[in-house]
């Protein structure tokens, strides 16, 4: 591989990695490396392991990606635009998948396993280009970032805290 960008281990031991240059997907099942993608996909990172052990990741031109172990479904979310990256992908407690987008003039956004929402129309986020960074242990709080602030999100209430 010549660059990783993100890597996680499923709960069967192997290591997954998202690579670039072409490389994609790759797994690590102790002994060999496979490429699970095909030749084409791009700087792939931001790999998050769901409950139904599916994996899911954002490529450069392929947006977000699902893995389910058997095949790879690109642009999950039929978006227009594929070009940019979901540069940051949090899945929290309750197996919402929050990411940024920016190349459909979306900021913030999250994937509940039924419906994509948009907090762009939800709320007036404080900036237009906010990327998920963690949750709080017990998933009372998700922190996010940009280039000009930090701000709070408190997912009970649907309320955001600017900080500076």
């Amino acid at each position: 591989m010549k660059a990783i960008f993100s890597f996680l281990e499923d709960n069967k031991g192997n290591m997954w990695f998202g690579s670039c240059i072409g490389e994609g997907l790759i797994r690590f099942d102790g002994k060999t490396l496979e490429r699970i993608s095909p030749k084409g996909y791009a700087r792939t990172q931001g790999l998050v392991l769901d409950k139904k052990g599916n994996i899911w990741f954002a490529s450069i031109g392929k947006g977000m990606c699902q893995y389910n172990g058997n095949s790879i479904i690109t642009n999950f979310f039929n978006e227009k635009s594929t070009y940019d990256l979901m540069y940051t992908i949090l899945k929290d407690k309750d197996e919402h998948l929050w990411f940024s987008e920016s190349s459909n003039n979306r900021s913030l956004c999250y994937y509940d396993g039924n419906e994509f929402h948009n907090f762009i129309e939800i709320q007036n986020l404080p900036d237009k280009k906010m990327y998920p960074v963690l949750e709080d242990k017990l998933g009372q709080r998700n922190f996010v970032g940009s280039k000009k602030e930090k701000a709070l999100f408190l997912p009970q209430k649907w309320q955001w805290i600017k900080k500076r």
